[in-house]
Formats: C-alpha cells, structure tokens, sequence
C-alpha cells in the first residue's frame, strides 16, 4: 500500500531521526493506521499511532493504543 502523503508529512521526524519505515497496521472506523515501526531499539516513551481518513492525520498515542490495535481490521 502506498503510503499517503499527509502520514509522510507526519511522520517526517521519526523517519529523518531514526532508522526503520512507516508501517500500515489496518483500518480503525474507516480510518487507515499507520506507525513508524522503529530498526534499532529505542526508548521513545509511549507508543504513538496515527490515524488517516483521507484528509486529515490524527495522532494518539499512549495504553489505549493497544486496544485500538487489538480492533484493527486488515485489509
């Protein structure tokens, strides 16, 4: 799956900081998810998700975070 533009954008400083790529997880209430799966071990606090309905990224991150990935729908 191409990675959209707006989930590049927002994940610009992970991707010029760190080694590893964007990764798509599936799809949450209609929005596409996507994380930036990390190469080498880092300690960067809690996980973070991004959630992208076509137009416009939403960032969460935090302990929900596993419950939104445990509802992923794979496509």
């Amino acid at each position: 799956m191409e990675i959209p533009l707006k989930i590049r954008e927002a994940l610009k400083q992970e991707t010029t900081k760190y080694k590893g790529h964007i990764q798509y997880l599936g799809v949450y209430k209609g929005k596409t998810a996507w994380m930036f799966d990390y190469s080498d071990p880092v300690c960067v606090g809690p996980p973070s998700l991004y959630l992208f309905d076509g137009s416009s990224v939403e960032y969460l991150c935090g302990e929900d975070i596993f419950d939104i990935i445990s509802q992923l729908e794979k496509s």
